[in-house]
């Protein structure tokens, strides 16, 4: 059996067919080459759902439903605004959060703070028309960590 590590876009693997649209890249054949076990994907089409940042909203409810326990390492707190109360707290103060795509999690965040007023108006009613497309995470602090530099000891690096 040979395995593969898939890297680019998604939608290049193609249908159900293994067949990739016309204009896509991708192997024609290759999910059916995985079907009948000829080939292994170490990362499985389907897998970059664990990344969706809407998913991220949810972990903290699935760890205790699923595993009974709270997670032991909380992240940034995350809403999916497809929820009408995490709507209404972020439509209160945008500036505060980092605007997101809620099921790619290979699009970059939106720091609304840094945007200009009309752009950052402009985002609010993109996410009115289409809430559900949409997760937001507080802004974090950049992370500090002590560093050398040359032969001088020690600095605080960012």
């Amino acid at each position: 059996m040979d395995v593969l590590l898939r890297r680019g876009r998604r939608q290049a693997d193609g249908p159900a067919g293994g067949r990739p649209e016309p204009g896509a890249h991708g192997v024609a054949g290759l999910l059916d080459a995985v079907r009948s076990g000829t080939v292994r994907i170490v990362n499985d089409p389907g897998a970059g759902f664990a990344e969706a940042p809407a998913l991220a909203a949810f972990l903290p409810a699935l760890a205790e439903r699923l595993l009974d326990e709270e997670l032991r390492l909380a992240g940034a707190r995350t809403l999916w605004l497809g929820d009408p109360a995490a709507r209404a707290l972020v439509g209160a103060d945008l500036g505060r959060w980092m605007v997101r795509r809620a099921v790619d999690g290979t699009v970059r965040s939106i720091t609304a703070a840094a945007l200009p007023e009309t752009a950052r108006a402009e985002l609010a009613q993109r996410i009115l028309a289409a809430p559900e497309d949409y997760a937001v995470s507080e802004r974090m602090p950049a992370s500090v960590a002590p560093c050398v530099r040359g032969r001088r000891g020690w600095s605080r690096g960012q």
